[in-house]
């Protein structure tokens, strides 16, 4: 896979807004349509790319990135089906390996039911429509997802409410033979007060026994977001955590729900919610064996009274944690990024990735993350558009801008040892090559350290406070 280089910022406000020479067209072409693209990462990190077209006639399109660009679209979802294909809901994709599985749902009132199409070549080829679930004919279906645990079981999940449209419930499906059979839905928030926000996207995550279901509650028109965690590889999800900073109170649907991440017994959530007034992004973390919820925090409090943020999505592998999401702080809505090495702890500063020189509106992100590389995928007026970069990278220009004063090495390029001048009182350091990967990590008893078995090379240092964390780049020689 290509690896992309940032290597030109320029500074905006407190945002930091990189060269747009990297990115790379996932498509431009009207007869493929440009609707909500979801991205998943295939063996050695590939990344396909997922997006729908609206119409009479909805399509489901997909492709993988293969020396550079990305292949010609394959159409996943058969002509004989109409998959809802929305510009904030639509078909959801996780991979195993190099096996795709896309969920949707079927907008014929005759068929309403959730569809699962399989590839297990990497994406070039998708098998038949599966039906996976038995809800009763007049039964209502919305907004399905899918999820995949670290042993390749799929949980597929949905809203469902009787014909009426009344008595909404976030639903449960499991697949144990990765799409062969499925259980019989079960009920996921029964342990929760009040019904979910019945047209808001949920989103789940599976780690070994530990399966946890975020979404969007509705007690009394008060839409806060909630955590339902199962201990026991979703038989019951028998513990609820609610985690908005202020209560939420709303008659119309926000149309927008949570994402989250596991680390070990620790969830991440990110939603967002306009409880306090503007839409704002926020964050909170569960300890699943303690029950401690930390206060919700908004994910970039510097922004002004005026902007609305809206639509986050997470990715992240253990400490290392991505949000992105979409705003409108510089008029037309853009795409932005924050990261955070401590699971959730603190974030950086926001991160813009779309290009501002471009009169467009930017929306509908994604991230994919894994082995040290991000991978963004949004949609503009006429295009998909990927870009990826590491996570030295991101920290250091956004250190570079905003933080540089505060953290400085010296002697830079250095050759056996390296001193570093911060405020900070030092927690951790972490040192990683140009490639993303950690090369060394330590709690030094000085602020000097030894650096003369590294080769030689370009390095970045990240030093990990009580609550901050500053980048700077290095060069041993």
């Amino acid at each position: 896979m290509k690896q992309l280089l940032l290597i030109t910022i320029i500074f905006l406000q407190s945002t930091i807004l990189f060269s747009q020479t990297n990115e790379i067209i996932v498509n431009n072409d009207f007869q493929y349509g440009f609707n909500r693209p979801r991205i998943t990462l295939l063996s050695n990190n590939t990344p396909f790319v997922l997006w729908g077209k609206p119409g009479s006639s909805p399509k489901v399109y997909g492709t993988k990135l293969v020396g550079g660009n990305f292949t010609a679209p394959v159409q996943i979802v058969p002509n004989s089906m109409q998959p809802r294909v929305g510009s904030y809901d639509g078909p959801n994709i996780v991979s195993y390996n190099d096996s795709i599985y896309v969920v949707w749902g079927n907008e014929n009132a005759a068929n309403h039911h959730v569809f699962l199409n399989r590839s297990t070549d990497g994406g070039n080829s998708f098998g038949p429509a599966i039906q996976t679930d038995t809800v009763a004919v007049g039964d209502n279906i919305e907004y399905p997802g899918v999820s995949i645990s670290n042993d390749g079981t799929l949980g597929i999940y949905f809203i469902k409410s009787d014909a009426s449209w009344n008595n909404p419930r976030q639903s449960l499906i499991i697949s144990s033979d990765r799409g062969n059979s499925f259980s019989k839905d079960s009920t996921v928030n029964s342990f929760a007060p009040g019904i979910p926000c019945e047209c808001c996207q949920g989103s789940m995550e599976m780690q070994d026994t530990n399966w946890i279901f975020y979404y969007r509650n509705n007690v009394g028109n008060i839409r806060n977001t909630y955590s339902l965690v199962s201990k026991n590889t979703g038989l019951s999800f028998n513990n609820s955590y609610e985690l908005d900073l202020v209560n939420w109170n709303i008659m119309s649907c926000p149309n927008s729900g949570p994402e989250g991440h596991i680390n070990g017994n620790k969830s991440f959530t990110s939603w967002m919610s306009a409880g306090s007034g503007n839409s704002r992004v926020l964050y909170a973390t569960v300890d699943i064996v303690t029950g401690t919820v930390s206060p919700a925090t908004y994910i970039d409090a510097s922004v002004g009274a005026s902007v609305n943020q809206n639509y986050p999505c997470v990715s992240g592998s253990g400490d290392t944690i991505a949000v992105v999401w979409q705003d409108n702080r510089f008029i037309f809505s853009h795409i932005f990024t924050s990261i955070s090495t401590d699971g959730g702890q603190t974030f950086s500063g926001s991160i813009l990735l779309s290009d501002t020189s471009i009169i467009s509106s930017y929306n509908a992100p994604d991230v994919a993350y894994a082995n040290g590389i991000f991978h963004y995928v949004w949609k503009s007026n006429s295009k998909v558009i990927y870009k990826s970069t590491t996570l030295p990278i991101l920290l250091s220009t956004l250190n570079e801008q905003t933080e540089n004063i505060n953290l400085k090495l010296y002697p830079n390029p250095a050759s056996t040892e390296l001193t570093i001048n911060t405020e900070l009182a030092i927690q951790k350091i972490s040192i990683f090559d140009v490639s993303g990967k950690i090369i060394r990590s330590l709690t030094p008893a000085t602020n000097t350290i030894n650096i003369s078995d590294l080769k030689n090379g370009t390095y970045f240092i990240e030093v990990k406070g009580k609550e901050k964390i500053l980048t700077q780049k290095f060069v041993k020689e």
